[in-house]
């Protein structure tokens, strides 16, 4: 009986976690939101349309970018992404969780290239095919962008 009785304690605990997102940015500090801030700087609004169509929902001037318009249907938010331009790009972005009833900040980016060491780092602590494939292209975007540094400053 006891095991029984631990078993749907454990149950029941492991949905509450799983499924309270927020939750889940309290106690683990980064959760994958299948679009990261280093996909978002440096792209004016056009691009930033065009590019998320579907998959981010603009408001606020574009200053504010969420995954769904209508929001969670449980009274807060969920995930948002606060952008800043400046000459009609996105010159920082910071990802926060609105929770209803605390916020989970993640630090604001201001290059690609920090933010892009941030994705992978803390992506690489999962194992999902959608987070190794998400893993994988913030890896490539370094990179690349690495290149074009050194590219320049061989000029």
């Amino acid at each position: 009986m006891k095991l029984k009785f631990s078993l749907l304690v454990f149950a029941c605990l492991s949905v509450i976690v799983c499924s309270n997102p927020g939750f889940c940015e309290r106690c683990c500090n980064f959760t994958p939101w299948g679009i990261e801030e280093y996909q978002l700087l440096g792209l004016s609004k056009e691009e930033l349309s065009k590019k998320f169509k579907g998959k981010l929902f603009f408001s606020n001037g574009f200053k504010r970018a969420t995954f769904q318009q209508e929001g969670t249907g449980l009274g807060y938010q969920g995930a948002v992404f606060k952008l800043s331009f400046n000459n009609n790009r996105v010159s920082s972005v910071q990802g926060v969780f609105e929770g209803c009833t605390q916020e989970y900040e993640r630090p604001v980016f201001r290059s690609k290239k920090e933010a892009l060491i941030y994705a992978i780092k803390h992506l690489s602590q999962y194992k999902g095919a959608q987070e190794q494939q998400s893993l994988a292209q913030a890896q490539k975007a370094l990179a690349k962008l690495k290149t074009a540094s050194s590219d320049i400053k061989s000029k």
